[in-house]
């Protein structure tokens, strides 16, 4: 079987709001959450427009995207939709990331809880088949729950007062 071969975004899509448009209507090909209710592309930010701004069960998504590699200005932009949209889901798409990039979504993924921030590289073939690579993400927190413990209250002396309690006993060696 023969790999796909991939072209630039721009070769198949003459604007990148081409791409967002196309981009909405399938918004699962990210694997990052369901958005589905409410899909607005080019959607009014203060004076500018982020390139998708969607609602739905896991609440409010943003996406940023553009052709090529990614720039820094381009997210300063989703920074700023995420936090005057209050989403909780933010992605850049592009074709590129520079590792200096990902290790600064994923530190703002370590220190900032409220919003999801994903770097995710877009790839498309000729025939408009479009592949979805996450190159950093939120860790998935595996405690996130933590349910209360019951103890026996045999164990309620030891867990109040400590292992040992009463006078210390010295030790005689010989």
């Amino acid at each position: 079987m023969k790999a796909p071969e991939y072209v630039e975004l721009w070769q198949v899509y003459k604007r990148e709001e081409d791409f967002s448009m196309e981009l909405s209507k399938n918004l699962s090909l990210l694997e990052i959450g369901k958005f589905e209710d409410e899909i607005e592309v080019e959607a009014l930010v203060g004076t500018r427009r982020a390139d998708i701004v969607a609602s739905g069960n896991d609440g409010i998504l943003v996406i940023e995207n553009q052709f090529g590699k990614a720039d820094w200005d381009h997210w300063g932009r989703l920074e700023a939709y995420a936090r005057i949209k209050e989403a909780n889901t933010a992605v850049l798409i592009a074709e590129e990331f520079e590792p200096l990039m990902i290790q600064t979504c994923s530190l703002r993924n370590q220190q900032d809880r409220a919003i999801d921030w994903y770097l995710i590289r877009a790839r498309v073939t000729e025939e408009k088949l479009h592949i979805f690579q996450m190159d950093s993400g939120p860790a998935i927190d595996i405690q996130a729950e933590r349910t209360k413990v019951e103890y026996s209250e045999f164990w309620a002396p030891i867990r109040e007062k400590g292992l040992f309690s009463g006078k210390p006993v010295p030790s005689v060696l010989g």
